[in-house]
């Protein structure tokens, strides 16, 4: 009997050993859709079936289960974060694919600095004051892919409206950062609309919107500082592509946001930009 529980147990250890050895290819599995916990609790409950009754080899066994089902979340977790990084990377690659002839044919430098001078002139009270945004807030290789403030198509109504920020395509998980100095006044999580939002407000009426952002990283009344990290980005709510929608409001008007890190965009940049027709991401 004592030779027979001894067999028993070790050809459950082996059965374990052999689960593990071919771990790799229940992961494969797992990115088709079928779970592999379903196969560690089938392999746990025939070891159970197989050694009732044998307390010490049980407890054993319970225990190699656990830190197995413990590795299978944190592999679970790992490829859901590649997956939603795959999808990402696809959007954006997708974008810029479909842009190549998304540029304005009309577009006169010229006109465009007469524009962006009446709106320096405009908002100086509040340029000389040093709390004016002055940059973009996220990290972005080519300004080209923003799309910018204005008449656009929604992309899921599929009809013309006045997309009053710009939208700044990126990966998931990119840093956001601040660009006034100021206190956050609202965070919200709507289902669909903005998704998950931040507004930052400053003592001269200056409101800012980031939204379908992935994680928020402040509390509302938190005083913020220029360059400050908020969250990172995402594609939570109505949103047809992973990246940030910024609006800029100041005394409750939207102005646009274009202006104010016009410096650093080249005439060829704005070709891409500045009143083009075509399709907004929210």
């Amino acid at each position: 009997m004592i030779l027979l529980k001894a067999r028993t147990a070790n050809n459950a250890l082996l059965l374990i050993n052999y689960f593990l050895g071919i771990k790799v290819m229940l992961y494969s599995q797992a990115l088709h859709g079928i779970s592999m916990r379903i196969y560690f609790i089938i392999l746990f409950l025939i070891i159970s079936l197989s050694c009732n009754g044998q307390t010490n080899e049980n407890d054993s066994l319970i225990k190699e289960y656990n830190k197995l089902s413990h590795e299978i979340d944190n592999i679970e977790r790992i490829l859901m974060e590649l997956s939603r990084k795959d999808d990402s990377i696809y959007n954006l690659i997708r974008r810029k694919e479909t842009r190549v002839n998304k540029i304005n044919p009309d577009f006169n430098y010229s006109e465009y600095k007469a524009a962006y001078t009446l709106f320096i002139q405009k908002y100086q009270n509040y340029i000389k004051n040093g709390n004016f945004p002055s940059s973009i807030p996220v990290d972005i290789s080519d300004m080209r892919q923003i799309i910018g403030y204005g008449e656009k198509i929604h992309p899921i109504l599929i009809s013309t409206r006045f997309h009053t920020g710009i939208d700044i395509p990126s990966p998931k998980g990119i840093q956001i950062k601040s660009t006034i100095n100021g206190e956050v006044e609202a965070i919200k999580n709507d289902f669909g609309g903005f998704g998950k939002h931040i507004i930052i407000k400053n003592s001269q009426d200056i409101e800012i919107l980031y939204a379908h952002l992935d994680s928020i990283y402040l509390k509302e009344g938190h005083k913020i500082k220029i360059g400050e990290v908020i969250g990172t980005v995402g594609s939570s709510g109505s949103t047809t592509a992973t990246g940030l929608h910024y609006e800029i409001r100041v005394n409750d008007k939207h102005i646009n946001p274009i202006f104010t890190f016009s410096e650093s965009l080249s005439e060829e940049d704005l070709k891409y930009i500045w009143d083009v027709k075509e399709q907004s991401l929210d």
